[in-house]
Order: C-alpha cells, then structure tokens, then sequence
C-alpha cells in the first residue's frame, strides 16, 4: 500500500521511530520522523474520528503525554492548566477557536487603528484602548447608517451616546472610509466571536 501511493524521490512522514527504521530498510523510502513530524502525527491522531468516521480506536495513555509543543503554548496562553493525558478532541476545539478568534481580530489591527484616527480626528473619540471588535462596530456604523447596530454597556458594543454622535458627524467622514472593507471587517470579527463563544459555552 505504501508502494502504491509513494512517487520517486518523495519522503515519508512517519508517527514512530521504529516505523522509519522498518521502512527504510525493507522498502528503500527515506522516512521523516523528527520533532515538526511528531507535532503533525499528534494532532493527526488526535482529530482522527474527524477524519475518518469510522475510526473507533482511541489515543493511548504514551500518546497524549506527548501533547504538541503549539498547543501547549495555545493551552498555557488562555490559562489552561491541564496535564497532557486530560487534552482531548473537545479541549483541542475550544483552544482552536479561541486562538483562531484572535488572529481574525487581531490581522486587521492596523486597518481598525486607522480608523480609529479619523475617530480621534473628527469625533474626538480616544480608540487607544477601544476593543478592536467596538472599534470595527464604529466604523461599520459610519459607512451604513442605515444598518441597524446593537448598543450596550460591554467593551465590545458601543454605547447609545458614542453611536448617536457617530450617526451625526458620519458627513464628516465622507471619502476617508472604504465602505466595503469596513463591513467585510466587521462581519469576520462579529462571525469569529460568535464561534468563540459556542465554543467555549456550548
């Protein structure tokens, strides 16, 4: 089967050392078995039901205690303290989401910054400290006025006053806003934090 789907001069990502030892020397492929490999083989093996459905064996005892490197630093940067043997599929998930929610917000970081110059220019509006997801919400609301917005007391809604100041001085803004790109922005961080908080509250 190797044979099969193997082509010259590729090499052969193995999950074990002995398996790299055995093929190399029965089959003649040069195998790859070194720490980015075993990075891979773990979270391969841990989203195999993922995968392949039909897949019912479960990860041994020897193989969660060797826990990714990348998802020991995800894990430890939201303040999970778990041993490697309690990681499984649904802890994965939540990691996932919560990192992957991040790097959506924080990849138009200096587009929103931007933005909140104009708003500090314009409106007198301080966003140094604004949540990126408010900051988005703001402009969204300055390129559709018409767009109905909710509003509210948390750090990442705006409230009743700064949207209705926003609403009155949006001529102010005409020409130093990409319409498009603000409501593209604002939808991505909206849609990446509702997935943060399925997950994490399921």
């Amino acid at each position: 089967m190797i044979r099969s789907h193997h082509s010259s001069g590729q090499k052969l990502a193995v999950g074990r050392s002995d398996y790299k030892r055995i093929i190399e020397a029965k089959l003649k492929i040069h195998c790859l078995f070194d720490e980015p490999v075993m990075e891979l083989m773990w979270g391969l093996k841990n989203i195999m039901k993922s995968l392949v459905p039909a897949e019912t064996c479960e990860l041994t005892t020897e193989d969660r205690r060797h826990m990714s490197k990348g998802m020991q630093l995800i894990l430890n940067k939201y303040g999970f303290k778990v041993e490697p043997e309690m990681v499984d599929e649904d802890l994965i998930t939540i990691a996932t989401a919560l990192y992957e929610s991040d790097y959506c917000v924080n990849r138009f970081a200096e587009f929103l910054h931007r933005g909140g110059k104009y708003l500090k220019e314009v409106s007198g509006i301080d966003c140094q400290n604004l949540d990126l997801q408010k900051l988005a919400t703001a402009l969204k609301l300055l390129s559709y006025l018409k767009e109905k917005i909710k509003t509210g007391t948390s750090s990442e809604m705006l409230s009743e006053d700064m949207a209705s100041t926003l609403v009155d001085q949006a001529h102010m803004y005409e020409r130093k806003l990409h319409k498009g790109t603000c409501l593209n922005i604002y939808k991505e961080i909206l849609f990446s934090r509702a997935v943060r908080s399925r997950r994490w509250c399921p």
